[in-house]
């Protein structure tokens, strides 16, 4: 089992016989809402607005029956859409700082990654994209980001796909989506890993890739934020628990449904879109 597979593994659940596992499937869930809060805050670079969002959001969420990994794939889809319509506007004040520069899917992508340690497969399938698709994504942002970091970070050579005399090749190296960080992120297959040391033990032009790419790396992960990952995590378990409480009841009164319904982001977006075109044609009558 690879490490792409191993973060991928189904949170463990409570079971009244086993308390052990009833105390880690809660610690599972705490983890879990870290890193929803520190999702929301790579799309809002205000703490109270990402957490405000990130918390209602999940609220919403937490009513459909969903397993803790789905509640956080489409929290996070949502959080994303929501980021997309508020545009630029919502992180204008800080603008000069090169990562809110970022488009909120190379925001989100980024945080992903360096923070929550999401795999590929779980990034694109909130993306609703392939995983080449993402690793360009994710590529074309840290190069971006590199730019910020100075003179430190020279272009990498590109690996010429010459044979050895072992009769192995250079690894393909797609400048798009280089393997170098896919070897990074940690995405490679045990058979890969494998076979990408033993290669860089007598490829220097390889080894030199992976040295300015590792810089890259690194250089780029310090320019990604994060917020107070246990004090979210808990005001984030009070919003799941009380929809919890919601869901699990067998009645839900006229206006708490109502009340849960204007939470929505998209419900809230759809009243401001109404309320400017009601004042647009007062104005123009």
């Amino acid at each position: 089992m690879d490490a792409r597979e191993i973060r991928d593994l189904p949170e463990p659940t409570a079971s009244p016989e086993l308390g052990d596992l009833g105390e880690l499937a809660q610690l599972a869930q705490l983890a879990q809402l870290a890193q929803l809060a520190q999702l929301g805050r790579a799309l809002w670079h205000d703490a109270d607005t990402g957490l405000r969002q990130t918390t209602e959001t999940l609220a919403t969420v937490a009513l459909q029956d969903l397993t803790p990994q789905r509640m956080a794939e489409k929290t996070s889809s949502i959080l994303l859409q929501t980021a997309r319509r508020m545009g630029p506007r919502a992180n204008a004040d800080v603008s000069h700082l090169p990562f809110y520069r970022l488009q909120p899917e190379e925001r989100w992508v980024l945080t992903a990654l360096y923070h929550c340690h999401w795999s590929y497969s779980r990034i694109a399938r909130v993306l609703s994209v392939s995983s080449e698709e993402m690793q360009q994504l994710a590529w074309a942002a840290r190069l971006q980001l590199s730019t910020s970091l100075g003179s430190g970070i020279a272009p990498a050579p590109i690996p010429t796909g010459s044979l050895w005399k072992d009769g192995s090749s250079c690894p393909d190296y797609d400048l798009s989506r280089p393997w170098t960080q896919r070897f990074l992120d940690e995405e490679m297959s045990a058979r890969e890993c494998a076979f990408i040391q033993a290669h860089l033990q007598g490829c220097p032009t390889c080894r030199e890739a992976l040295v300015r790419a590792r810089k890259l790396y690194y250089g780029v992960a310090q320019m990604v934020p994060q917020g107070e990952r246990e004090q979210d995590a808990k005001i984030l378990s009070r919003a799941l628990k009380g929809s919890a409480r919601l869901r699990h009841r067998s009645e839900i009164d006229f206006a708490t449904s109502l009340r849960i319904f204007l939470r929505r982001p998209e419900i809230q977006f759809l009243f401001l879109v109404l309320a400017a075109w009601f004042a647009f044609s007062f104005l123009h009558h």
